[in-house]
């Protein structure tokens, strides 16, 4: 890299990143994912193994298919084990790639490297990736970000020079970004829109076969999302339509368009979580939509072809994540304008430079106040990165800042349960219940009263969730563990066979029907238990030791 003005700013942003971010090599892990991508997936905890790999090439787990970011935590689970620490600061680090692989990608394809740096500053250093890179379990958003913007920079090389090979090495980087994470099934309308701008292909003559090139990729894209949908859809993340109708999901999606820009100006009171209204006043979504409609009349206008790349880069590639199909419970979320605001930071930073000219704006004069910007985001960024440390101050600020809702006061509660405060759990899970009464809330409030040695309370919490939903396995399992410490082992016994019948991939269920027959002193079928158990989670200390305990028991009773 030759060593100018542009490779030092980007080294100086490089540091700049590092230096806000350094907190998180001392966070803990957050329960929200986290445990279902790391620390409580039995899978990735073996670190990474044939075997592991097998898992993720096939695995539809979190309502996603994701291999190479099942292999990453993988790899990071093999280098840290189960070091918080070590896992954030590879997501740093991921982060900081992506920012040289974006300045490097579109400083090859314009030619203008101070306005890329300025992107690439912005992108590094904006308040609303805080969630992207602070968040381990959305390490899928910086793998995918990194293997499309090598996609892209690959791309600018093959336009000037075309062949089979660099053709080929974009969409393997295409096939690895849709393997992280499906954000990118828009890229071949993203690589069409380089090659209206700045790589210049789009010329009468020459459209058709600009199109038909895509064709291959679109093919790409159209398997990734189908594997993701038929995940999510097995996983029950995918909204029904009767749950929430389509003119629902416009609305939401035009809010959340203008919403999306209103931050990336304005990024305070970020949230972990933004709830999902249902329904919003008639004059929100029209507004919004007004909004949207004079912004792209403008742009279309200007016949700036940076402007028309920027702002439909923007659109387009925020439609996987709009809410037309949605998925969760959220309105939006910060992570998820990753990669789209990319392109509306180009077109704010080439509508500026113009501006500048314009008004013949002087270079010391431009670079204080890009330098002003940064330096207001950066504070921005360095606040909110805090909020990350640990699960009760990132819950404690959502429901500052976005108000009540139950996923925020559930999963608080899971923390609080984990760290033993058990009179505290139960208030947050009686604020969940009250906004909406789940299964899995009762089941938790459950085992806060049953750690709280009253059992007839916990009880009470089970009945309710068996009431919503009677086949929830998780209650069924608490219920048997209830019933034996109170001497009924054969409703223990019931509830164990019928939470193992539920959830045959839950491994502390088969050991814990095990433990059961053990006892009863059914030790053959114990043994069966306790080898599942292990054969679903070889990392279950409690099975192994049921297991050596049975297999004594075992040969006292057949001798040696």
């Amino acid at each position: 890299m030759t060593f100018n003005a542009q490779n030092l700013g980007l080294l100086l942003v490089l540091l700049l990143t590092t230096a806000v971010y350094s907190p998180v090599g001392d966070f803990a892990f957050v329960n929200y994912d986290d445990g279902d991508y790391v620390y409580a997936n039995p899978r990735v905890n073996q670190g990474l193994t044939i075997e592991g790999v097998q898992w993720a090439l096939t695995a539809r787990h979190s309502a996603n298919w994701h291999p190479l970011t099942w292999i990453s935590h993988m790899g990071d689970v093999s280098v840290y084990g189960l070091r918080a620490g070590g896992h954030h600061l590879t997501s740093l680090i991921w982060h900081l790639l992506n920012t040289a692989m974006l300045f490097a990608a579109l400083r090859s394809m314009t030619g203008q490297p101070a306005h890329c740096l300025a992107v690439a500053a912005l992108f590094a250093i904006h308040p609303l990736h805080v969630q992207s890179v602070a968040w381990v379990a959305e390490r899928k958003d910086l793998l995918s970000a990194f293997f499309g913007f090598a996609a892209m920079a690959v791309y600018g090389r093959y336009a000037r020079d075309p062949g089979l090979g660099r053709y080929l090495a974009v969409a393997g980087l295409m096939a690895a970004s849709l393997a992280s994470k499906a954000m990118l099934v828009t890229l071949p309308m993203v690589l069409l829109l380089l090659d209206y701008w700045p790589l210049g292909r789009w010329r009468p003559g020459n459209r058709g076969r600009l199109i038909l090139e895509k064709l291959p990729l679109l093919g790409l894209a159209a398997i990734g999302a189908a594997l993701v949908v038929a995940a999510q859809r097995q996983e029950g993340a995918v909204a029904q339509l009767g749950h929430l109708p389509m003119d629902a999901r416009f609305a939401n999606a035009a809010v959340a368009y203008v919403t999306y820009l209103a931050k990336f100006f304005w990024p305070v009171n970020l949230s972990v979580f933004y709830a999902h209204p249902g329904r919003y006043p008639l004059w929100q979504p029209l507004a919004a939509g007004l909004v949207l409609a004079v912004v792209t009349v403008a742009v279309l206008r200007s016949r700036r072809p940076s402007w028309t790349v920027g702002w439909l880069w923007f659109l387009g590639t925020l439609v996987p994540v709009i809410g037309l199909v949605q998925v969760g419970l959220q309105s939006m979320a910060d992570r998820y304008s990753y990669i789209p605001l990319v392109g509306w930071t180009i077109l704010v930073v080439w509508a500026l430079a113009e501006a500048g000219q314009g008004l013949r704006v002087s270079r010391p004069a431009a670079i204080g106040a890009i330098g002003s910007v940064l330096v207001f985001f950066t504070a921005l960024t360095s606040y909110q990165v805090g909020f990350w440390a640990d699960s009760q101050t990132l819950y404690r600020r959502a429901l500052a800042v976005a108000g009540p809702h139950p996923i925020v006061h559930y999963n608080l509660g899971n923390h609080l349960l984990d760290q033993g405060r058990y009179d505290q759990a139960v208030d947050q899970y009686e604020n969940a219940i009250a906004i909406a009464p789940e299964a899995h809330t009762y089941n938790n409030q459950g085992l806060a009263y049953f750690r709280m040695a009253e059992p007839q309370k916990a009880l009470a919490s089970y009945q309710k969730a068996l009431e919503l939903e009677p086949g929830h396995g998780p209650t069924h399992n608490n219920v048997a563990n209830l019933l034996w410490s109170m001497g009924q082992t054969a409703g223990a016994l019931n509830h164990w066979q019928r939470a193992v019948a539920l959830e045959p991939g839950n491994a502390v269920f088969h050991d814990n029907h095990g433990f059961g027959l053990m006892h009863r002193g059914d030790v053959d079928a114990a043994l069966i238990a306790f080898e599942q158990a292990l054969r679903l989670d070889p990392n279950l200390a409690s099975a192994r030791g049921h297991l050596l305990q049975a297999t004594a028991l075992k040969r006292q009773q057949t001798g040696p």
